[in-house]
């Protein structure tokens, strides 16, 4: 499943999105292996079924536990 969190980055919140089970993220064709917008844009990512390489998704999960 793709999640959604708020990030705050020098006091400004951004839009944090990562596949909890360790699988690439999807928009408009490209592949991410997360990704972090500005709220007004309101993206939406789908979740692929392409893993990510096991230390991306270490470092994806850490950065997501992180706040």
């Amino acid at each position: 499943m793709v999640v959604q969190t708020i990030k705050i980055i020098n006091g400004n919140p951004f839009i944090y999105h990562y596949s909890d089970a360790g699988f690439y993220i999807e928009r408009e064709g490209i592949l991410y292996a997360d990704a972090i917008d500005l709220p007004q844009f309101e993206y939406r990512y789908n979740e692929t079924d392409e893993p990510l390489e096991p230390e991306t998704a270490q470092e994806i999960m850490a950065l997501a536990n992180n706040d």
